[in-house]
């Protein structure tokens, strides 16, 4: 993956983002210092609704791990799920993307 260094924080330059959500911010102080903030591509994955019916099989399917043991691993079996959730908003949120593309 390749990576360009922007202007407060790394962005990933092989994902279409869909740009800015929201409007960027202007410093005049510092007008070659831009602020994009959260992208489409964020705003879509953090308004997806995942709920709690996703499986076992398919969440190490999208993974590519097994679930730990939650009793052995509690921790470890927190993070898998978080992992999954995660994964799922951004499958989404491309599909949105793709979407407003074709549109």
């Amino acid at each position: 993956m390749s990576w360009r260094v922007g202007m407060r924080r790394r962005v990933s330059t092989d994902i279409d983002n869909g740009g800015s959500a929201f409007p960027t911010s202007f410093n005049r102080d510092y007008p070659n210092e831009i602020v994009g903030g959260m992208t489409l591509r964020d705003y879509f994955a953090a308004k997806v609704v995942v709920g709690d019916e996703i499986g076992v099989r398919y969440a190490e399917q999208l993974l590519g791990r097994a679930m730990p043991d939650y009793a052995a691993h509690p921790l470890a079996n927190a993070i898998f799920w978080a992992d999954a959730r995660a994964r799922l908003r951004y499958i989404e949120a491309d599909a949105m993307l793709a979407a407003r593309e074709a549109a």
